[in-house]
């Protein structure tokens, strides 16, 4: 396994621990090995979250992407 991290600042602190969602915005893999890479987040506070990267067993990643958003959730929310 690869791991790979990253710290994202919030460019203005919120008022309370967001929630943050993150998608891949561009993958480029070795076509001759399995797919697997996966990104989640952690340590989310007012200020930054930690980005997680991480690919396994034979996967071969040449760059990825990620784009990803923080918001309060509101009683009205979806």
């Amino acid at each position: 396994t690869i791991v790979y991290l990253a710290v994202v600042v919030f460019e203005n602190e919120f008022s309370e621990t967001p929630q943050v969602f993150v998608a891949f915005s561009l993958l480029d893999l070795v076509s001759q090995s399995d797919y697997r890479v996966a990104a989640k987040v952690k340590n989310i506070t007012k200020k930054e979250f930690t980005l997680v990267l991480s690919t396994w067993n034979d996967s071969l990643v040449w760059s990825v992407a990620i784009s990803w958003f923080a918001f309060i959730p509101t009683a009205n929310s979806v």
